[in-house]
């Protein structure tokens, strides 16, 4: 096969067409063969994909150093090493969200203790706009309510050691 030959063979599933290397002629007995790769995985600003070496024939490597791999970032990792990674990823990534008072995987849902927060902070602007003796009772609720944040404040100090946001 010269250079310019260019096998017919399609891409494997899973194989970004964009980013395909180009044929690299046989050498001194080894076939022909490109590297493939998966479409990008973006994840904080890193590109994450996974990469094989297509032969000739179609076959991909399998074995040896040019057995498919991940690359995050120009950091190359085999399947096994990359998933313990991202395990350890994982696991810190819990670790910190238990020590900001957050559900593993969801940064977004708010506490029990922000819950309450909010709710009192509604209900004292409530409050602000209220005359008469319903305000009286909203007010005296307010109170009751704002009572109750700083106890749950205080219980997660004393659990967890992490300090309470401000009501």
């Amino acid at each position: 096969m010269s250079v310019s030959t260019r096998p017919e063979v399609p891409l494997p599933d899973g194989a970004d067409p964009a980013v395909a290397d180009d044929w690299q002629p046989p050498y001194d007995g080894d076939p022909a063969y490109r590297v493939v790769w998966s479409p990008a995985r973006m994840a904080a600003g890193v590109d994450v994909r996974s990469a094989a070496m297509q032969l000739e024939d179609g076959a991909l490597v399998t074995q040896g150093v040019d057995a498919p791999s991940v690359f995050i970032g120009d950091d190359r990792y085999w399947p096994d090493d990359a998933r313990a990674l991202a395990d350890a990823i994982h696991a810190a990534a819990s670790q910190a969200d238990a020590w900001a008072g957050r559900q593993a995987g969801n940064p977004d849902q708010p506490t029990a203790l922000s819950l309450l927060i909010e709710g009192h902070a509604a209900v004292a602007a409530a409050v602000a706009d209220l005359d008469g003796p319903r305000a009286t009772r909203t007010a005296q609720v307010a109170e009751q309510l704002h009572a109750a944040c700083d106890a749950l404040g205080a219980i997660i100090d004393a659990l967890d050691g992490v300090d309470a946001p401000e009501a």
